[in-house]
């Protein structure tokens, strides 16, 4: 435990390890009215984004270890992908390939989004497995393993300053999440908030892997525990389900003391644009404040673009 007046002094040694992506993709709400408008910053400056990133870092105890800056993440020649993708087609011919892995979900109106979603999650997770063998090389090269691991996205807008040992005090556990228990609709018992993990070193393998690791957990267990015909386990009750099978035990901490949230940068119709939260959580105890900046849920995209 460390004392209170330390919670805000302490810096830690940091390396960070940063995967982006310069083409379009398809978002998996794609009728929610502002995703085909976004903004992505990288825009036309990804030869500028290392020396922004490293420039930002120095001014810190820290180190950029990768930057990778690719166009797509290829997950077309991946065996795993492959071999599952084969099995596939002979179970169900008249499918996509991609339409029952990882996410399942044969709901009539649900199809096409969910192969949209199990491609992006695909791409999401290779390319952290790639940070994670770099990060996993670097330590045996230096002869030191990390302490702690952050997982997160590359939507994650922070709203103020993070510190880990807030995190810390919260209690002993293998992994941090935010709780995400005032969240509008409420998650589902059988899930887990999977925006961002920070992971004891112990357990962050799981996490590292986790593209190889769902292909090695066992879908339709987790599908069976939820009672559907028509529907599997979502991102979030897959991580839930890894977690339970790895015995490894998940602290839930409020959303203010991880203050960032998933958001997107839109292109409105007079060139300006506007920054809304594309996934909002929210907690009971600790909740994070938000500035005034909108849910984009709770905006009329409609009237925005007529």
């Amino acid at each position: 435990m460390l004392p209170s007046h330390l919670l805000t002094t302490i810096s830690l040694p940091v390396d960070y390890y940063l995967s982006l992506t310069t083409s379009k993709a398809k978002a998996y709400r794609a009728d929610a009215g502002y995703t085909g408008h976004a903004e992505p910053d990288i825009g036309s400056y990804a030869d500028y984004i290392p020396m922004t990133v490293e420039g930002l870092l120095s001014q810190e105890d820290a180190h950029a270890r990768v930057i990778s800056i690719k166009e797509d993440i290829d997950i077309e020649s991946d065996e795993m992908l492959q071999a599952h993708r084969a099995r596939a087609k002979i179970e169900h011919p008249d499918e996509d390939w991609d339409q029952r892995f990882p996410i399942l979900d044969v709901r009539p109106f649900a199809l096409k989004r969910t192969v949209v979603a199990n491609r992006n999650l695909l791409k999401l997770h290779l390319a952290v497995q790639h940070l994670w063998r770099e990060a996993v090389r670097h330590e045996s090269e230096s002869g030191h393993q990390y302490d702690y691991v952050l997982f997160m996205r590359d939507d994650s807008l922070w709203l103020s300053e993070f510190y880990l040992a807030k995190i810390l005090v919260a209690g002993d556990h293998d992994v941090y999440v935010p709780a995400c228990d005032a969240r509008s609709p409420p998650l589902h018992p059988q899930e887990i908030n999977d925006h961002i993990l920070i992971s004891k070193r112990s357990s962050a393998d799981v996490f590292g892997n986790y593209y190889s690791t769902l292909f090695e957990i066992d879908t339709q267990k987790c599908m069976r525990r939820l009672g559907f015909k028509d529907r599997g386990c979502n991102s979030e009750m897959l991580l839930k389900f890894v977690m339970e099978e790895h015995g490894i035990d998940a602290g839930r901490v409020g959303q203010g003391l991880i203050p960032f949230q998933r958001s997107v940068q839109v292109r409105l119709p007079d060139s300006s644009t506007k920054v809304c939260f594309h996934k909002f959580c929210q907690s009971v105890q600790n909740p994070i404040v938000t500035d005034g900046i909108d849910q984009c849920k709770n905006i009329d995209w409609t009237a925005v673009f007529q």
